[in-house]
């Protein structure tokens, strides 16, 4: 892949907030380990992230994957080695965890990639190992290979496989793997490989976000700008690098995004890593616990096998020795649309998502080229979850006692409909979709009058936009509420409408049909304070509250009568406005 992009560079302050909600979880019960038999390595890598993990000795499946080992395989090997023996499986062996299970956890050796003789391109029928069984039981892959890419369902969306489905996704892979060198002697599991899994269990506390873009314009770049601008809403600590220089020297990496040896100012063979060896100069720099990566290579996970492929493009393996927790790359050309994006793994991880659904958020493609090296199960020690936040709703003006009026929502980090609520006014909406972070759709119930609080709720928390719709007729006093400040009185209601604004030191609940409700006590100073035609849908009537230290503590409320015709009856009652003077 050639890089395509860029502008802008930014940074911000960090804020440790709670993670997310649980209920996004997949537990230990929903995994199943994948090991090849043949290989003393990946039953050792197996056994131990059981072990760690709790997963159970049932949830280890065992391929009887012959000698020699070889990382590519032809589709027909595929279909009969490891498909046919996973569909087994589920279907006749442990039926009762087809539906169980949720991420499927593959072990060195397990073997990464699909030939196809055709060669590569848009259409290649090749793909990785681990990208096909996410197509398991889709029928979307036929005998010979599924000539391009599934979308993915998850992509760009909160959905999390523990409580949501679709059609074209069977289950979420990923992969435990690393150079196979320097094999501990106690587990018998690679050293790098070792250090993944115990890093997952023990998460950094504190970190940053290194985006390194070139000094180009174009999509790439712009991913990094946006996921920039996005952590930085989020008070996370980011740096992102239009300079054009590959950056080198950083410490307490929590996540990073780069064009590895696309970056035409690379370091060189091995791209990632201390270079030149002895130099004491780290490139990009020193990972933390759980730090997560992309990176935009055409065949950065080509091979895991001894860390002496100095020659091509950069590996992600040499990342994960650097001390990567999680990692995505491609096993043939992808091209650069079917990267993981950043702009969505990286605030998914950090609002607290698993670092697995992370991934499968932020990949737009399946049955494709992309192996995501991780602990699916992995969570981030340093989130920042993003409650709702809104940028405007239509319609803004709704006649009070309308009901399922529908509304049109946009703003930013919106989950799922699954897992949101929706009120207005305090008064519950139905029929509630989100079809992604920035939209959302949903029915009013029976709304009252007055200026009313939009409040979305999710698994992150709850956004509030106050006063987002004008239910009219309404009333609303602003200004400075303090003695002697200025405040303004404003009232709703349609062009020529007569606006009669009463005043009382009490409140009372008053049915006068056809009017609607009187919130006003009769009884207590009730008086007419004003009446005016309206000029607009909004009349605002400046007015200055008394100085006298006497009346520190005061309270008073308005109310208005709108509407066309008090002769006619055609006139409604606004909502009740409370003003204490402190």
């Amino acid at each position: 892949m050639k890089p395509l992009a860029l502008s802008l560079a930014a940074s911000s302050l960090f804020a440790v907030a709670p993670r997310a909600a649980a209920q996004q979880d997949v537990g230990p019960d929903g995994v199943l380990i994948v090991v090849n038999d043949a290989s003393a390595i990946s039953q050792a890598i197996g056994t131990y992230y059981a072990t760690v993990r709790g997963i159970a000795s049932d949830h280890i499946l065992h391929l009887p994957i012959k000698t020699p080992l070889t990382e590519e395989i032809t589709r027909g090997q595929y279909n009969f080695r490891i498909r046919d023996k996973l569909v087994n499986f589920f279907t006749n062996d442990r039926p009762d965890l087809k539906d169980v299970i949720k991420y499927i956890v593959l072990t060195k050796d397990v073997p990464l990639k699909i030939l196809d003789p055709g060669g590569s391109g848009p259409v290649a029928e090749a793909a990785s190992v681990d990208s096909e069984l996410t197509q398991l039981f889709t029928n979307n892959v036929p005998d010979g290979g599924q000539a391009g890419k599934v979308i993915n369902p998850f992509f760009h969306t909160y959905h999390s496989p523990a409580t949501w489905s679709h059609a074209n996704l069977s289950y979420m892979v990923f992969r435990l793997d690393g150079y196979q060198t320097n094999v501990d002697v106690t587990t018998g599991v690679p050293a790098d490989i070792l250090a993944l899994i115990d890093h997952s269990l023990a998460p950094a506390t504190s970190g940053s976000v290194l985006l390194d873009a070139t000094a180009s314009t174009g999509m790439g770049n712009d991913w990094m700008v946006t996921a920039n601008d996005i952590l930085t809403k989020m008070n996370f600590p980011v740096t992102l690098d239009t300079t054009g220089t590959m950056q080198s020297g950083y410490t307490n990496l929590l996540g990073y995004c780069s064009w590895g040896s696309n970056d035409p100012a690379n370091a060189g063979v091995p791209y990632y890593g201390e270079i030149p060896a002895g130099s004491g100069v780290f490139w990009p720099g020193l990972f933390v616990n759980g730090a997560v990566t992309s990176d935009y290579v055409s065949t950065s996970a080509r091979t895991y096998i001894d860390g002496n492929q100095n020659y091509g493009q950069s590996l992600e393996a040499d990342l994960i020795r650097m001390g990567v927790t999680g990692t995505n790359g491609h096993v043939y050309e992808p091209y650069l649309d079917a990267v993981a994006i950043p702009q969505f793994l990286f605030p998914h991880y950090f609002q607290g998502l698993q670092a697995g659904l992370a991934y499968y958020h932020a990949l737009p493609f399946l049955s494709w080229m992309n192996v995501v090296v991780c602990d699916p199960l992995m969570k981030s020690g340093v989130t920042a979850p993003m409650l709702p936040q809104f940028t405007d709703v239509t319609p803004t003006r709704i006649p009070s006692g309308s009901s399922a009026v529908h509304l049109t929502i946009h703003g930013d980090f919106f989950t799922t409909t699954e897992d949101t609520t929706v009120s207005l006014g305090g008064i519950a909406c139905t029929n509630i979709y989100v079809p992604n972070e920035i939209g959302c759709g949903c029915d009013t119930g029976t709304v009252l009058p007055g200026l009313l609080d939009l409040q979305m709720t999710s698994f992150m928390g709850t956004g509030v936009w106050p006063k987002a719709v004008v239910s009219y007729p309404a009333l609303d006093v602003t200004g400075d509420i303090v003695l002697g400040g200025n405040i303004t009185i404003s009232a709703y209601g349609d062009v020529g409408d007569t606006d009669l604004t009463f005043l009382s030191l009490g409140t009372a609940s008053i049915p006068l049909p056809p009017y609607g409700i009187l919130g006003l006590d009769l009884t207590n100073h009730f008086m007419l304070l004003f009446s005016a035609t309206l000029p607009a849908e909004q009349y605002d009537i400046p007015g200055v509250l008394p100085s006298d230290p006497i009346y520190s503590g005061f309270s008073f409320y308005l109310q208005s009568l709108i509407g066309p015709d008090l002769a006619t009856k055609n006139m409604k009652f606004t909502n009740t406005v409370g003003v204490t003077i402190p």
